[in-house]
């Protein structure tokens, strides 16, 4: 190679990356004959991993120390993909297929295998081409493959369309054409980014990249409008998972810096807010941007909200008593044999006076207590009443307190079963339907009307995804009273609702008067000076007995505490009416998984019980408590139900259990274990709607330990609750701020605002 410069395109593998630098990189590619170029790319943009198949176009530049190198911008530097990966893989899972029966269909038929399959080769060919030693067996797979085309082309032609593209992860892929299908393509060539909604911004970034070249080979994606708003879509979804509906505006832009991989300049802030804001990413609010999304459903639960306790709705047909009168019944009325309270009293009125109410109070304040009666004053003046919980054990409780457990009466429903319900009425059902699809002629649908009273229990976790579509499914004149206790754990999803609606007095009823605990036990005392966040004098824990107590030990010896507890609580190991909260899943001392472990294998040493093999590593034996993790109303059990092993089978790695309210012993086998864990310790919000005699409580270092958790926890507790853990650790909890007043949300409820009728 002599001469002046000249011009060249290189096929071939990278070997090495030699330097890769902001400005640019150089490596070393391997042709395809066994030699060896230096390659000098300019410019941003490019990833480069050994082993990678590129083409590059640029020019022959010879060098004093290197010798000929080739130079290219990276606008001529084309990633080519492995051949017919994608393919390859999505043909393994088609029955009968296989690794290698797949490769040797993309090797026969090339580009050309859709034509092939949809009838442009012989049944007899493909089974060739499949598997020529197994001709009979390859037939068969051949002719199903064949007979099914028509619903498995437009998963092949987007499969093979990012095969093109260069995209390499198959899993990436496959959620792609589950997400979109057919139209994968068209979406994705308009604009890649879309997909930062749903895949983590890494996996999105590097697809969008390469679609990008493909689409608009020599310019550079870096600053791309598409690469722009989906780095403000991926942000705005992180601090969504956060539990914000908003981020403060320089934090924001500056979290998208990162994700862009730019240097920070207010040149570079200016350029993503313009384009943030002329696609409509990002809302704003003032000091804050706003998720459009969440902005949408804020608006329009604040502006109905509004609309309800004005009255501008069309009134419900159910006449309420004048105050008068209504006071004369609630005198008279009593709640298991006791008269209600005068502030229960109180509360009942509040609530039947009002479209919109809350019903707020702490641990054993008789929120419940309150419900029955509000239920049954509703009902006799023609009212009729649909209940709702976030959880299945919530729902179960709320039906248990408000009596409703009995034949004939309406059950409380999960909100995503109320949800379910209500679509399915809207479609012209009825009735649930049982497996055979046969209307449950003793299971009628939920139905709201004009008529209609919604209780809501455990509000304080609904959030603004849940409050917005039970909103939705809300006619006018339908009631909504939500109940629950502002201080406890917020919503797992995004937003808060009921802890802005409890600010507002004039629709807000109030219970302080304790009734469940004991003010013996002392737990009422301390728990209001968790309210208050104040951190308790706890006497040091020394057996059974009434109160809150303090078991002190380093953070590394919780697990060992929290067993020498529960050995002091409950010599047995049966426990009946003990409760162990966790503040974490998996991860760590002190965390449910680690509590469980420890707990099943002291039940197994005691008892030399057998065990069977769940899911997830998860061991179970005879005697141990188990807590159902999701609802199944085919056998009326609920998410967080608890119950017991009763028997083993070792050799079918099954096991039978027994539930709280169900009147038969239950059958798990080896592919439902997965619905149980075992059920000695569990995390505050899987405890949150349940209460036991006696709660033991770990407590480590962390940020979401806080006062909110805190509280929860200890309110399980009836007669004695017991911290584990460093005094200054429990103390640093109830010095966090409470999650629900860290929550960054813009739902805004102002009732001073004059009313506008629902036209306007």
């Amino acid at each position: 190679m002599s001469g002046a410069a000249h011009e060249a395109t290189l096929e071939g593998v990278v070997a090495s990356v030699l330097s890769d630098l902001s400005g640019g990189v150089i490596f070393s590619l391997r042709l395809a004959k066994g030699d060896v170029v230096r390659v000098v790319v300019t410019g941003q943009g490019i990833e480069l991993e050994v082993g990678g198949s590129w083409q590059v176009a640029g020019e022959w530049r010879s060098h004093a120390v290197y010798g000929w190198q080739l130079h290219a911008t990276t606008a001529g530097c084309r990633r080519l993909p492995p051949k017919d990966a994608l393919v390859v893989s999505w043909l393994c899972t088609l029955p009968g297929v296989g690794p290698v029966r797949a490769r040797r269909l993309a090797e026969r038929y090339g580009r050309d295998l859709g034509q092939a399959l949809s009838g442009g080769a012989l049944v007899e060919d493909i089974a060739e081409a499949l598997d020529a030693k197994r001709p009979y067996l390859a037939a068969r797979i051949a002719a199903n493959i064949t007979l099914n085309w028509q619903r498995l082309v437009g998963e092949y032609t987007a499969t093979a369309w990012l095969d093109e593209q260069g995209i390499e992860d198959a899993g990436v892929a496959r959620t792609i054409v589950s997400l979109m299908g057919a139209d994968a393509p068209e979406i994705l060539r308009g604009n890649p980014y879309v997909l930062a909604s749903v895949l983590p911004w890494r996996m999105v970034d590097k697809v969008g990249r390469r679609i990008l070249a493909n689409r608009d080979p020599g310019t550079d994606a870096d600053l791309a409008p598409e690469r722009l708003v989906g780095a403000v879509d991926a942000a705005m979804r992180k601090i969504m998972a956060k539990g914000d509906t908003a981020a403060p505006k320089q934090a924001f832009v500056s979290a998208v810096i990162e994700r862009l991989g730019c240097n920070p300049s207010s040149e570079m802030a200016e350029i993503i807010v313009a384009a943030a804001v002329r696609n409509r990413a990002v809302i704003d609010g003032g000091d804050v941007w706003r998720s459009p999304g969440c902005a949408m459903m804020e608006e329009e639960i604040a502006a109905r909200f509004h609309r309800m306790v004005h009255g501008i709705e069309v009134r419900g047909s159910v006449l309420v008593p004048d105050p008068s009168i209504l006071e004369m019944r609630l005198a008279a009325r009593t709640v298991g044999g006791k008269s209600l309270h005068p502030e229960q009293r109180e509360a009942v009125r509040k609530v039947l006076g009002s479209a919109l109410s809350c019903l707020v109070g702490g641990g054993g304040t008789g929120k419940t207590s309150t419900c029955r009666s509000i239920v049954e004053i509703w009902e006799g003046l023609g009212g009729r009443v649909e209940m709702a919980a976030l959880s299945g054990k919530a729902a179960l409780r709320l039906t248990e307190g408000t009596g409703r457990a009995r034949s004939g009466c309406r059950p409380a429903l999960t909100i995503h079963r109320l949800l379910l319900g209500l679509r399915k009425r809207s479609g012209g059902a009825t009735h649930w339907s049982t497996p055979g699809s046969r209307a449950d002629t003793d299971a009628e649908l939920p139905l709201l009307d004009e008529r209609t009273l919604l209780i809501l229990d455990e509000a304080s976790m609904i959030g603004l995804g849940e409050m917005h579509q039970i909103l939705e499914a809300m006619p006018e004149g339908c009631r909504l009273l939500l109940v629950g206790d502002p201080f406890q754990l917020p919503p797992v999803s995004f937003g808060v609702c009921f802890h802005r609606l409890v600010e507002l007095e004039r629709i807000t009823a109030t219970l302080t008067t304790i009734h469940r605990q004991s003010e013996a036990s002392g737990i009422p005392r301390v728990a209001a000076a968790v309210r208050a966040r104040s951190v308790p004098n706890l006497p040091r824990f020394s057996g059974a007995a009434a109160g809150v107590f303090l078991l002190s030990c380093g953070r590394e010896q919780i697990d060992a505490a929290v067993l020498e507890a529960v050995d002091a609580l409950d010599p047995t190991g049966t426990f009946a009416d003990l409760l162990v909260v966790a503040a974490l899943n998996v991860r760590g001392t002190g965390s449910v998984l680690s509590l469980n472990t420890r707990f099943h294998d002291a039940h197994v040493g005691r008892t030399q019980a057998r065990s069977v093999k769940g899911w997830l590593d998860q061991w179970f034996a005879v005697g141990e408590p188990v807590v159902h993790l999701r609802n199944d109303y085919e056998r009326g059990l609920r998410n967080g139900s608890m119950g017991r092993i009763v028997a083993i089978d070792e050799d079918d790695r099954s096991l039978t259990a027994r539930f709280e309210g169900v009147d038969r012993d239950l059958l798990f086998k080896r592919e439902r274990l997965v619905e149980l864990s075992l059920g000695y310790a569990v995390t505050a919000h899987r405890a949150q709607g349940s209460q036991a005699r006696r709660v033991v409580i770990p407590i480590s270092d962390g940020d979401w330990i806080d006062p909110t958790w805190v509280y929860t926890a200890l309110t399980r507790a009836e007669e004695q609750a017991v911290f584990v853990g460093r005094h200054d650790d429990l103390t640093a909890a109830l010095g966090r701020i409470p999650a629900y007043e860290r929550r960054i949300c813009s739902l805004r409820i102002d009732l001073n605002r004059p009313p506008m009728s629902t036209a306007a």
